[in-house]
């Protein structure tokens, strides 16, 4: 930190008077430059988690959001493509599951090879993991795997408010395709402007 200190024959030479501090009305106009901010965590830019199109939105510059509160709703075949991807490694691994424990009961009595027991292993923690990414890719989506069945497929994903606050842009029209690299809404909370 920087302090000055005048002498009081410093001051009246270059004009500086002091007085105690009391309230007034000012009476003219008083103009000032300045900037409106809010924290990061009070600003958010909403994107698409996947590519798609803008099926529905209501929201305009200006409109009051709440945390929660779908703003958008999109569509693309790839959504469906993923659930039936998931659907489908869910029924394999339900298959090598079985089939690895088969694999380790017959090598217990020795009635199989090390090799078929390796490669059923193998064959079930990998679509273990590709069951896991799959769930975990539908998660991102807003799509909850372990309710998800042929029945209850959506071709449809609802991107949510993650904040309360105003809209102060809108970048999408209905029937727009949006990428996951562009933005399509911002928010802000004016609670900690």
């Amino acid at each position: 930190k920087l302090f000055v200190s005048l002498t009081p024959s410093q001051a009246q030479l270059i004009g500086i008077t002091t007085s105690r501090m009391e309230l007034k009305e000012l009476s003219g106009v008083i103009k000032v430059n300045g900037m409106l901010d809010v924290p990061p965590q009070n600003l958010v830019s909403i994107s698409a988690p996947m590519g798609g199109f803008v099926k529905s939105t209501e929201l305009l510059q200006g409109m009051k959001v709440s945390k929660g509160q779908t703003i958008v709703v999109m569509q693309h075949p790839d959504y469906i493509q993923m659930q039936q991807d998931f659907l489908e490694s869910k029924s394999q691994l339900e298959y090598l599951e079985a089939e690895y424990k088969r694999q380790t009961e017959l090598s217990k009595d020795n009635v199989n090879s090390l090799k078929s027991l390796q490669q059923a292993k193998s064959l079930y923690e990998s679509m273990l993991a590709k069951n896991a990414g799959l769930k975990s890719k539908l998660a991102i989506i807003g799509v909850n795997a372990d309710k998800l069945s042929s029945q209850s497929m959506q071709n449809t994903i609802s991107i949510v408010s993650p904040i309360n606050g105003y809209v102060t842009a809108v970048n999408v029209n209905i029937g727009m395709y949006v990428n996951p690299t562009d933005m399509m809404f911002k928010i802000v909370d004016t609670e900690h402007l």
